[in-house]
């Protein structure tokens, strides 16, 4: 059943797309920032971004990607 699952999702990078996008529309739509599900945080640690889905109701999903090296 996993697999199954991790097949359908995007790769990498296109969930990140995802995410940041998702963040967004939800600063849009929802001006109160306590109330909203989605969020990007660009450099949340060294090296690292961090997206956000939190329902309000205890679920949480957070992603971390590794922020690119400059080339």
């Amino acid at each position: 059943m996993e697999a199954i699952i991790l097949e359908r999702l995007p790769d990498p990078a296109m969930l990140q797309k995802l995410m940041k996008i998702q963040a967004s529309l939800n600063i849009i739509l929802c001006p109160e920032e306590w109330l909203r599900y989605h969020s990007y945080v660009q450099d949340w640690n060294e090296g690292v971004s961090m997206a956000k889905i939190d329902n309000g109701s205890g679920d949480h999903l957070f992603i971390c990607f590794p922020l690119k090296a400059p080339s």
